[in-house]
């Protein structure tokens, strides 16, 4: 894979072009906002009422997205929450908004990456399409489209490693949250 150190110019041209690619497929035929009301745009509590609710961004994202009107960032040490108001420029949502209710599922193997779309374990509780397995099923083009803009985005370094250190986490999530099923079972 031809990953480099880019340029912030280099890195904000491949998330356009990693956006161009999801910008006008989703995850079904239809807008799935018309299952849950656009749920997902919606502050909904899941990370308890004191805390904002939002998504991550890639390096480069704040930089390209700051003029969107309705935007808060959020910075802590090594990464930024986007926080909005349920409503925003179609065009300017991050990659995040973008493939959800899934995220790339990235696994080094011996140098060579792994990149799956799986079904956001935090979308379970929110999301119509991810919590009734009879919905989950998603369209074709658009897992292809998002693999593809995966692929483009692990071109940067910074990117890359920060699409493994969130898909990491996401796995964390989704191991306790099957451990947590299986408890429940033992029961």
């Amino acid at each position: 894979m031809n990953m480099t150190e880019n340029s912030s110019a280099e890195r904000l041209e491949l998330l356009l072009k990693a956006y161009e690619l999801l910008s006008d497929i989703t995850p079904k035929k239809y807008d799935c906002g018309i299952l849950c009301s656009s749920v997902c745009c919606k502050n909904n509590g899941s990370h308890g009422n004191d805390k904002e609710c939002g998504m991550l961004l890639l390096p480069g994202e704040k930089e390209l997205l700051s003029g969107a009107p309705d935007y808060t960032f959020l910075n802590s040490a090594n990464e930024t929450l986007l926080v909005c108001d349920g409503k925003c420029i179609r065009e300017l949502r991050p990659f995040a908004c973008r493939i959800f209710p899934f995220y790339p599922k990235i696994v080094d193997c011996s140098g060579k990456y792994s990149v799956r779309i799986l079904p956001d374990p935090r979308s379970f509780n929110i999301c119509p399409i991810t919590n009734d397995f009879r919905k989950r099923k998603a369209r074709i083009a658009f897992i292809r489209n998002a693999k593809k803009a995966v692929r483009i985005l692990m071109r940067d370094k910074m990117i890359l490693e920060e699409l493994i250190k969130q898909s990491d986490m996401i796995s964390d999530i989704e191991d306790l949250r099957k451990k947590l099923l299986s408890a429940d079972i033992k029961k």
